[in-house]
């Protein structure tokens, strides 16, 4: 009973933390928007089952239009990340993308959901954003450097956000095993190579929690 009370302890615990992340990523991307006098955001998500983000924005974006495009690639939580989308007086509704041979809901209003890989959509889907958030269970890598090299295409020229949210362990190829060595921890690794695949953005923020996991959250603006 001891030890299942610690455990339950240390699980809300870490609910907190990755709450306050979320409640201070919105707090400073609302900052930010209001600042640059903007009506409507844009963003590409990986909502999860639950849109606690997308929600959370969508409550402190009050003077702000929001509208969320985004992905879920596994079947079983697609299916029930609908159910649990932010609602509107318009109804579900079903439908099939050809462009990514997909199937994607739509709440009617300002949430689109894909059953496709989000990296999938940045390749074939001709859309800007003001914020990308990649919230992704892999640790930094080459190999993923590489996938983002060419978002700058996907967000919005003037004003816009980039969020990557990585682990914070667990690389196993030497390659990046080497760039964190020769750039002195993964923070900078991130920091150095995001800054330089988008020359015109700087760091505003970087985080690191405990999410079951070490994470690294690291916010970008332009």
């Amino acid at each position: 009973m001891k030890k299942f009370i610690q455990d339950t302890k240390k699980r809300n615990d870490i609910r907190g933390i990755k709450e306050k992340v979320r409640v201070l990523t919105s707090s400073s991307l609302c900052d930010y928007f209001l600042q640059h006098g903007l009506k409507r955001v844009r963003f590409l998500t990986l909502p999860g089952v639950w849109w606690h983000f997308e929600k959370k924005v969508s409550e402190r974006f009050r003077k702000i239009r929001t509208h969320f495009t985004c992905c879920e690639i596994n079947r079983n939580f697609f299916n029930t990340s609908a159910i649990y989308m932010p609602k509107s007086n318009k109804g579900l509704k079903f439908k099939w993308n050809d462009e990514l041979n997909c199937q994607l809901i739509t709440n009617g209003n300002n949430c689109l959901l894909f059953n496709t890989d989000i990296f999938n959509l940045l390749k074939k889907i001709n859309r800007k954003y003001e914020c990308i958030w990649l919230d992704l269970p892999c640790p930094i890598s080459n190999e993923l450097i590489e996938k983002i090299r060419n978002i700058h295409i996907r967000l919005n020229d003037k004003c816009s956000s980039f969020i990557l949210t990585v682990l914070g362990a667990r690389e196993t190829d030497f390659i990046t095993r080497d760039n964190i060595k020769k750039y002195g921890s993964r923070l900078n690794y991130i920091t150095r190579s995001i800054e330089e695949i988008l020359s015109d953005f700087k760091l505003l923020y970087q985080w690191q929690y405990n999410d079951s996991s070490p994470m690294i959250h690291s916010i970008f603006v332009k």
